[in-house]
């Protein structure tokens, strides 16, 4: 997928959280995209930050991954609340050192 493109399809997922009541304070690509080196086969993963989640990973996603197949199946969303983003943890951690912040302003 281009550069470009990925973008486009990140951006209406986006609005289509925001449209079914999960209001995104920060979106961060990481993974292949977010280093420039996808392959066509390539997941889009993105951190999700939103203050919507409870903080239960398995029902978090229940909620958010279904709306990917409206937009692109290959988006990989994963969910964090704010304070456990910024907690920190080994996945949180290494989207804040290698992500590519698409909405809001990553804090460290």
């Amino acid at each position: 997928m281009a550069a470009r493109a990925y973008l486009v399809v990140v951006e209406e997922y986006l609005e289509e959280l925001e449209r079914n009541n999960i209001p995104v304070q920060e979106a961060i690509i990481f993974g292949s995209y977010a280093k420039g080196s996808p392959k066509e086969e390539s997941d889009i993963d993105i951190a999700i930050i939103s203050g919507a989640f409870t903080g239960d990973r398995f029902e978090d996603r229940r909620r958010i991954v279904p709306l990917r197949r409206k937009i692109d199946s290959r988006l990989e969303p994963i969910p964090f609340r704010p304070e456990d983003f910024y907690k920190g943890g080994n996945l949180a951690d290494e989207i804040k050192r290698t992500g590519k912040v698409i909405k809001g302003d990553l804090r460290t």
